[in-house]
């Protein structure tokens, strides 16, 4: 899909940019807040004695998550038929995305559906069932990814099959209820339906990107413990899973920006008896751990609006 060229702005038009750019420079100004209260919090609980290597290892894996998010989004997105490529989604997810610090659940999403109706022409209707989408899509790989490395913790196999079962009906049965779907909505405005297939193969994609994510945050925790001096004393999938459950209790309480605060408080006491950890390290594991990401988000939005410049040349 080409950029489409701006049409002369109408009334609604200047009033939606306007609103578009002033979420993004609240979501971006929270964000910077975010990274600011981490790294304060993290000068207070005592980072000196952290390994700096291990702490890179940490860095490398949530960036790494980060971009996996993109990837995910960018194939369910396409698989209903947005048609976008790497380069033009690494542009403006991330930027668009902002205002999802602003409290409240749906700025990002409303952030996001304005930049893909200004730069390509999708209708909104058709990004909003994109949104819904990507949604179903979290949960289901958050939910997948909990049972499975709670599973992979235990020694009974017949908890593995089950989650085996679980895992593969979670990959193929949505793919096929959302076509359904899509297809009863498309004389809502939305572009013509994608097709059965092309759905499945686009939701597939996404959980299974999203499952990586999840993933890579639980070994970035992990090799936090590491940079402790802690590593011989935790299992990777039992961290994942702790991190599965904090960013669960986050989406819950729709109304603290991305789960600020929430996600550090329930992360720090599933894992302080994982790691038989003191109180102060598991804050500090915790800590350090959101402070990741949020830098990690800090730099794809640098990669995504150095991108957009450098494509305009």
């Amino acid at each position: 899909m080409t950029e489409r060229a701006p049409a002369a702005p109408r009334g609604g038009d200047r009033l939606r940019r306007a609103a578009y750019l002033a979420g993004l420079a609240l979501g971006g100004g929270l964000l910077v807040y975010q990274a600011w209260r981490g790294v304060a919090a993290l000068a207070e609980l005592g980072w000196q004695g952290l390994d700096p290597a291990w702490l890179a290892a940490a860095g490398g894996l949530s960036l790494i998550g980060v971009g996996l998010q993109m990837l995910g989004w960018l194939s369910l997105s396409n698989g209903i038929g947005t048609r976008l490529t790497v380069r033009q989604a690494t542009e403006g997810y991330f930027v668009s995305f902002l205002p999802r610090y602003i409290p409240g659940l749906v700025w990002g999403y409303l952030g996001r559906g304005e930049w893909l109706f200004q730069n390509y022409g999708i209708p909104y209707a058709l990004s909003s069932y994109g949104s819904t989408v990507e949604i179903v899509a979290v949960l289901t790989s958050n939910i997948l990814t909990l049972a499975a490395c709670l599973a992979l913790t235990t020694a009974e196999a017949p908890a593995g099959w089950a989650v085996l079962v679980a895992w593969i009906a979670g990959l193929l049965a949505p793919g096929w209820l959302i076509g359904r779907i899509f297809a009863l909505r498309a004389d809502s405005g939305m572009a013509a339906p994608a097709g059965w297939a092309r759905i499945s193969r686009g939701w597939m994609g996404g959980v299974i990107a999203f499952q990586m994510v999840w993933l890579c945050y639980g070994a970035s925790t992990a090799a936090i413990f590491s940079a402790l001096g802690l590593g011989d004393h935790v299992n990777v999938f039992s961290i994942t899973a702790a991190f599965c459950l904090a960013w669960l209790a986050g989406f819950v309480l729709i109304f603290v920006p991305a789960g600020l605060g929430i996600r550090e408080s329930v992360l720090a006491n599933l894992i302080l008896p994982i790691g038989g950890l003191l109180s102060e390290q598991a804050s500090l594991v915790a800590v350090t751990s959101r402070l990741l990401i949020v830098l990690s988000e800090v730099l794809w939005v640098v990669v995504g609006s150095l991108a957009r410049v450098i494509g305009k040349y």
